[in-house]
């Protein structure tokens, strides 16, 4: 069988897991081997530009991200996959096969839940508006865990739309796929952390819960008083936060902002700490796969999200400060009994899911 090539849109992909699945499948490319082209967001130009395929790095303007996608995709060709790795479909049906690749649970969940800015909940509306507008132009949607599938299988029954093959198709840097146990029947035991060291890679979106995070640790330093928590915000962010929080950086005890730092260093970072995730949702929660892969100790939300990943986590309520608190001091407690089982099946890295994409 002949292999497609890809039109490969990406834009406003540029930080978080996205960006780090972006960058494994990019890197596992030879020069125009896969890629016919790819529409990405300017904000990784100083990434991506030495990449040797045909790229477009489009503005961060409403304007600017439809002229290139429209038509970049007009010309699309029966040879072609047009991946949609935004999750956003073309505005018509063209000759090539078209997948949508939702990274996203804001096309099945209404933001108002969340304190979004105005700025953000606007783009939200819009682009959940246009993924269900244009959903009858795409051919297959692939998600990354089973979790989102059942949710966007609701809203097409809600929505009395025609129903699409929707696969389940996720993928991690080739380095944790290595790691990863694929038939459930290996534990990952821990090393015996001495420090109460936590870690939350991620930036500050309103459901990631940086301040419910805050204040559980707070509750939790009080009895720890060598605890310390990790983050990997954005100076801006940082502040922001301590705004939100109305805390002063003399009441931020045992809080150290990493900055952004490479995905190589939060990997590191997993080897010597102890994962602490709160968000309310994801699609997939790509810091617990790979803390998973490595044997790293994790207290995360009891949402099914998690349960679906961490067979072996500490659960707790990530509306509660008192809850994760508590459940931090359990992880703690059972360090030396507690083993990590990670089990997932058909999970690719940048170059199986290629191959996965340009075959089928």
């Amino acid at each position: 069988m002949k292999k497609k090539r890809l039109i490969l849109s990406a834009f406003n992909v540029h930080t978080g897991g996205g960006f780090t699945l972006l960058n494994e499948l990019l890197s596992v490319i030879k020069p125009n081997k896969y890629f016919e082209k790819a529409l990405l967001d300017l904000r990784t130009k100083n990434r991506f530009e030495q990449v040797k395929i045909d790229k477009i790095f489009i503005e961060r303007k409403i304007f600017s991200r439809i002229f290139y996608f429209f038509f970049n995709t007009l010309i699309a060709r029966e040879d072609l996959v047009t991946f949609c790795f935004n999750g956003l479909p073309p505005f018509f049906r063209n000759k090539s096969k078209i997948v949508s690749y939702v990274q996203t649970f804001y096309f099945t969940e209404s933001p108002s839940g969340y304190e979004f800015p105005l700025f953000v909940r606007l783009r939200i509306f819009f682009e959940k508006l246009w993924f269900w507008t244009f959903y009858n132009n795409i051919d297959e949607i692939w998600v990354q865990t089973n979790h989102i599938k059942k949710k966007i299988i609701r809203v097409i029954i809600e929505k009395s739309l025609k129903r699409k093959k929707i696969r389940i198709a996720p993928f991690v840097s080739t380095n944790v796929q290595k790691n990863l146990n694929y038939n459930g029947s290996k534990l990952f035991k821990l090393s015996n952390y001495k420090n109460k060291v936590f870690f939350y890679p991620s930036d500050l979106s309103a459901h990631k819960n940086h301040i419910n995070l805050i204040k559980a640790f707070k509750i939790f330093r009080s009895k720890n008083k060598n605890s310390i928590l990790y983050l990997t915000l954005s100076n801006t962010e940082f502040r922001t936060l301590q705004k939100l929080m109305n805390y002063e950086q003399n009441n931020f005890s045992g809080i150290i902002n990493l900055g952004k730092i490479s995905h190589k260093k939060v990997l590191g970072m997993f080897k010597k700490s102890i994962l602490l995730f709160p968000s309310y949702d994801e699609t997939f929660g790509l810091p617990l796969i790979e803390a998973s892969s490595i044997g790293t100790p994790i207290v995360a939300s009891n949402k099914d999200f998690v349960k679906e990943i961490c067979l072996n986590a500490y659960l707790f309520n990530p509306r509660s400060p008192k809850s994760i608190s508590l459940n931090m001091e359990k992880c703690i407690q059972n360090l030396k009994k507690t083993k990590c089982l990670y089990e997932k099946k058909n999970i690719n890295n940048g170059k199986s899911f290629i191959n996965l994409l340009t075959t089928t």
